[in-house]
């Protein structure tokens, strides 16, 4: 079940009449890339993903993509709020208020209505969680290219916001793929949470494959803030193939946090 707070998740205040920004805005309202079309897709997925923590994080994230949408919904209704009808028609919106006034109806800036068909749930949880990460990049991108559209601050102000909360769902969606695909792997790799940042040096000493007598590779890799020990042990493994397993170390060490 859902419990209703009867506030924006951030302050919207837009007092000066601008049908041409809820035209616009209407593209994160019911287009392809949408805070609804988002809701849905990961509020459907989240059934199908097979750790307890990925499912909490497709629901948690799919029920904050709806606050979003009823931000950008408060955004266009405040934008046509008081605007006259030759600046209506002026932005193009003629035809969206013959059919539907001033409300907030979710198609895209072109007129399209939403449907479904923007959203996939195939089941299968990497394929899926795939099209989540592209989704919050998509949609990431649109509000950096709304925020060039217009010098009002009380539209960038939320803009950002909305912007910067794609940035950590990203994230949370890239250590949920490293998640799944360690399932489905079946290996115990450790994955590492945003605050933490895995550092693995590996010392190669004596080895031909570096012209150095002792030199160190350090590699830091992972989607988005998740860190993978396997993928430093693989590389380590490739190395002692070249030379003396007897000359081969492995350090960890950790440091962070390196994101919020």
């Amino acid at each position: 079940m859902w419990i209703y707070t009867k506030q924006l998740e951030y302050p919207v205040n837009i007092t000066n009449p601008d049908p041409r920004m809820a035209k616009l805005l209407m593209a994160l309202y019911g287009g392809p890339d949408s805070e609804l079309a988002s809701g849905l897709r990961y509020l459907t997925q989240r059934f199908t993903m097979p750790d307890d923590r990925c499912r909490a994080t497709l629901n948690d994230i799919g029920t904050e993509e709806l606050a979003h949408w009823e931000m950008l919904g408060t955004m266009i209704y405040q934008c046509m709020r008081g605007a006259s009808y030759a600046q209506i028609d002026e932005a193009g919106m003629a035809g969206y208020y013959t059919m539907h006034s001033r409300g907030v109806f979710p198609a895209d800036p072109n007129g399209v209505p939403f449907t479904t068909a923007y959203i996939a749930c195939t089941g299968d949880p990497v394929a899926d969680l795939h099209e989540d990460l592209a989704s919050e990049q998509k949609a990431r991108a649109t509000y950096e290219h709304l925020m060039t559209l217009t010098d009002d601050k009380s539209i960038l102000d939320p803009l950002n916001f909305l912007r910067e909360r794609e940035i950590v769902h990203y994230q949370r969606f890239g250590e949920c793929l490293e998640i799944v695909q360690g399932i489905q792997s079946g290996s115990k790799r450790r994955v590492f949470s945003a605050s933490m940042r895995l550092v693995a040096s590996v010392r190669l000493m004596g080895s031909d494959i570096l012209p150095e007598a002792s030199s160190t590779i350090t590699t830091s890799r992972g989607m988005g803030s998740a860190w993978v020990v396997e993928d430093v042990e693989d590389m380590a493994d490739r190395a002692t193939r070249k030379s003396d397993p007897a000359l081969f170390s492995i350090d960890w060490s950790f440091s962070g946090p390196v994101v919020n």
